[in-house]
């Protein structure tokens, strides 16, 4: 009877045990890891130094990709006034990861250093940003 008790003790402590493996086994099939998760990333270059009415000045923007192969959307956003980008989207097509803009200071931007402004990166649902520091000069 003793014996019997043990057996039994022991044989549904092991069914509790597996019940609570496979319910750590299915928690961990909801889990993504980095390496599972598909992302986006944008690398903003050095600050950018413009003179108001001068000549515009090429930025490159290099994007990274995990787990998706996309195009990605890039936009410089929060500019200072005055000052635009040509083209004001760029396409950073699936097989790269850089694309290329212009900025440009009209002749009355506003005179500003290290303006804080934003380059949006979208690829479906993925998103990312980075700071991109621009500074304009008077004439």
């Amino acid at each position: 009877m003793l014996v019997l008790g043990l057996a039994c003790t022991i044989g549904l402590g092991a069914v509790g045990c597996n019940k609570t493996a496979d319910k750590d086994k299915d928690k961990d099939k909801d889990k993504k890891t980095a390496t599972d998760t598909k992302s986006i990333s944008v690398t903003a270059p050095d600050p950018v130094k413009l003179k108001q009415g001068a000549d515009a000045t090429e930025v490159t923007i290099t994007i990274a990709r995990t787990k998706t192969d996309k195009d990605v959307v890039v936009e410089i956003t929060d500019l200072p006034t005055g000052v635009t980008a040509d083209p004001a989207k760029i396409t950073i097509k699936a097989a790269d990861t850089k694309g290329t803009t212009k900025l440009k200071a009209a002749a009355d931007a506003a005179v500003v250093s290290d303006k804080v402004a934003k380059i949006n990166a979208t690829s479906d649902d993925l998103k990312a940003s980075a700071d991109l520091k621009v500074s304009v000069t008077a004439k």
